[in-house]
């Protein structure tokens, strides 16, 4: 509360003081949405606030320093932690990736072609397009960079790559104000393994689940920074987009109330943004979604936290319901065991070098196209309205890659 402002409340489902060390805050906001991970189960994590209140110390931390290490790698510990301890009962493999929105494009932050510390090299980087899905309209980052990674420690390096080439410049609110949204993305590819320690064949039991931790832009206003030129078009790129989070935030919560109602309901903007574009399935029921909001004590930026407490109530108030299952003939669609066994062979380090980049190579390969195939299944017999008894397939726990430039870093 601030001298002529009058005080307002929100409810939140946890609120954490400043004195909340980064573990405690791991465990009670992110660690059941990494089990869950583990489990086959999509996930998204939502770091939003106005500028200098704390995001990228949330998401990021000090990775260096375990005390201060923030929750991605904090996630990072716990998937490799329970992979170590479950590799009898499941294969697993584990890739990466790592984008940034900048003025409404879409960047590869694990593009080491160029540097991202000026506009002018940002501007000649190559944009990345979103791209849809058949029959689901859900999108996904085309041809962007997966990195195979092996434990946090290769995991940290990943990031600390992609740190370095996110567009950050000096604002007078903070002088190390992100001015991207940034997007990492874990993919955790799992297989259940028979008592020979073979990879069962079936293709029902192969899932792909994915982790995004998304750090937003902080939002701010322009009389408070005095930006000019190329940092008011971000400013005014960063503000829309969130705009258009909150406004998608608010038509699902309408439609909540309408469907109890009986009525139809509104379409949602998702579209109107490449943020809330990318992450139009997890909000309409394909995963968990948690937000993070980021606030500072100032009395100068009341106006604009009390904006992100306001978005967070409306946020608070939306449920997704999961995705109905649809049941599949999957008998010709089986996936190929001896390419499954050579990879996870490789993950295992049984290989050499040179040869774990070919099998790496190859495993993914095989393994997206097989995920393709049962992906035109799934659509073929949804737009035919047709079922089958035999195997079930969760739409929602299958991600449809586009082939990937894998860096083995």
């Amino acid at each position: 509360r601030t001298r002529h402002k009058a005080s307002e409340k929100y409810r939140f489902t946890r609120v954490f003081s400043e004195d909340t060390d980064q573990q405690t805050f791991y465990n009670q906001t992110t660690l059941d949405l990494v089990k869950g991970a583990l489990q086959g189960e999509n996930a998204l994590i939502f770091a939003y606030g106005v500028t200098n209140s704390g995001k990228t110390y949330t998401v990021m931390g000090e990775p260096q320093q375990s005390e201060h290490a923030g929750l991605l790698p904090r996630a990072m510990s716990t998937i490799f932690s329970s992979i170590k301890g479950n590799q009898s009962e499941t294969k697993y493999g584990i890739w990466v990736s790592f984008n940034e929105i900048y003025n409404e494009q879409v960047f590869d932050l694990l593009d080491t072609t160029k540097s991202a510390t000026a506009t002018i090299a940002k501007q000649k980087r190559p944009q990345l397009q979103l791209k849809y899905e058949q029959k689901t309209g859900n999108r996904y980052v085309a041809d962007t960079t997966m990195v195979k990674v092996k434990s946090r420690a290769e995991a940290d390096a990943v990031m600390r790559l992609g740190l370095q080439n996110r567009q950050v410049f000096s604002t007078l609110m903070n002088q190390a104000s992100s001015r991207s949204h940034s997007i990492f993305t874990v993919y955790i590819v799992r297989c259940p393994v028979d008592k020979n320690n073979f990879v069962i064949e079936d293709p029902n039991y192969a899932s792909l689940s994915k982790l995004s931790v998304v750090d937003l832009a902080g939002s701010e206003r322009y009389r408070n920074t005095n930006s000019t030129g190329q940092r008011l078009k971000e400013a005014g790129s960063i503000n829309k987009s969130l705009m258009v989070l909150g406004q998608c935030m608010e038509v699902l919560r309408l439609n909540q109330i309408k469907q109890d109602m009986g009525k139809s309901p509104t379409m949602v903007p998702f579209r109107h943004s490449k943020l809330t574009e990318l992450f139009k399935g997890t909000f309409e029921g394909e995963g968990k979604a948690v937000i993070i909001v980021n606030v500072n004590p100032y009395d100068t930026g009341y106006d604009e936290n009390n904006h992100v407490m306001k978005f967070a109530a409306v946020a608070k108030d939306v449920t997704t319901l999961r995705q109905t299952q649809v049941k599949l003939d999957l008998q010709n669609a089986q996936i190929n065991a001896k390419r499954l066994r050579a990879g996870f062979l490789q993950l295992e380090g049984e290989t050499s070098d040179e040869e774990d980049d070919v099998e790496n190579d190859q495993f993914v390969n095989g393994l997206i196209a097989q995920l393709d195939e049962l992906r035109e299944k799934a659509s073929a017999i949804l737009s035919n309205n047709e079922t089958s008894s035999n195997l079930c397939f969760d739409s929602g726990r299958m991600l449809r890659l586009e082939r990937p430039r894998l860096n083995p870093l």
